[in-house]
């Protein structure tokens, strides 16, 4: 019976260490094998409004040649630098400035000069414009306002335009007499005035990039099995204690 429980005693002590072996590697392992995630929010130019949303606060490695704004977990737009900043949200947005347009031109008809002119004006963006064309003199004309090669207006036959419209890039306006022209006498002058405010975009190149360990499920699960592992192996010695004790 001695012997019987001797062996016991023996078989619980091994048993014991190995569990209390096992639980310590558990622990320890994750602490090593932890995945690195990388989260690209954006590499290359920013054109437009970019929001990037991680999964929880992480430290994200910004590189910008250009301007840009960085709005930090829906914060305020503050300018965008390189290095780091901690933050689980951000929105990249690209650096605009507002700029003024005032261009005033004439164009004259008349029966040596009867065909239709253009007049053609770059434009630095997105623009909101006032167009107004008035004839000086006498004549009627006729008027097709175009931007990206899109017509934005048409006006057959006036001496008079007023329009408020918006305008991307480029705005070319076509004008010509509305009647054809047969007296030397008659001269068509039309003058044009193109007012507004563009919104202009400016480039910027951005590199933006976060680095992520994800180890905090394994590292949970894993505790939990080394705490039970631990638990066993206690159990395990107060059961080999028991027995060397009534032994």
């Amino acid at each position: 019976m001695m012997t019987r429980t001797l062996t016991i005693t023996k078989y619980a002590e091994v048993i014991s260490l190995a569990l209390l072996i096992v639980s310590l590697i558990l622990l320890v392992v994750p602490l090593i094998q932890g995945a690195i995630i990388t989260y690209t929010c954006i590499n290359g130019e920013l054109k437009s409004n970019t929001t990037c949303i991680f999964p929880q606060v992480v430290k994200i490695n910004n590189y910008v040649i250009g301007n840009a704004l960085v709005s930090i977990n829906n914060g305020q737009p503050e300018r965008l630098s390189n290095g780091s900043i901690m933050a689980r949200e951000i929105t990249l947005m690209p650096a605009v400035n507002y700029v003024r347009i005032i261009n005033e031109s004439q164009v004259t008809f008349n029966i040596y000069n009867p065909m239709s002119k253009w007049v053609n004006i770059t434009l630095p963006g997105s623009c909101t414009l006032t167009i107004n064309a008035t004839v000086l003199g006498s004549g009627y004309v006729s008027i097709t306002v175009l931007s990206d090669r899109r017509v934005i207006d048409y006006t057959p036959y006036t001496y008079s335009l007023f329009i408020t419209t918006q305008a991307d890039n480029n705005l070319d306006i076509l004008i010509k007499p509305a009647v054809p022209l047969s007296c030397p006498c008659i001269n068509t002058i039309v003058n044009i005035l193109v007012n507004g405010t563009c919104i202009q975009r400016n480039n910027a190149i951005v590199t933006s990039i976060a680095y992520v360990e994800s180890n905090n499920t394994v590292n949970n699960a894993h505790g939990v099995y080394a705490l039970i592992l631990i638990l066993a192996s206690l159990i395990m010695l107060a059961t080999s204690l028991i027995l060397s004790t009534r032994r």
